[in-house]
């Protein structure tokens, strides 16, 4: 196959993927291929992070570990603290942590 600018753009409208970029913040005319980074930022982190800011931290307080579920459940979590070791076998969505 030869590869020409109309048959790479052929296969550009074709790509499946090709809705995603839509979903990324990025200047115009960059294509960013770092792959060391945390990459491109979504559309939607901004909206994000202002609402952990606002209300989960800002209002929240202490009670987001759990209401927010920052932690989130887990089967195994094992945590040290200057050399004393502790095991939760299961935590279960609702159990308090804090």
């Amino acid at each position: 196959m030869t590869l020409t600018r109309q048959s790479l753009e052929a296969l550009d409208r074709a790509d499946a993927l090709r809705g995603f970029r839509e979903r990324f913040e990025l200047p115009e005319n960059v294509i960013y291929l770092d792959g060391n980074s945390l990459g491109a930022m979504a559309g939607s982190v901004r909206e994000r992070v202002a609402d952990v800011v606002e209300r989960e931290w800002g209002h929240g307080l202490i009670r987001s570990w759990n209401d927010a579920d920052w932690i989130g459940p887990s089967d195994v979590n094992v945590s040290c603290k200057r050399g004393s070791c502790w095991r939760v076998t299961s935590c279960m969505p609702g159990d308090k942590r804090s």
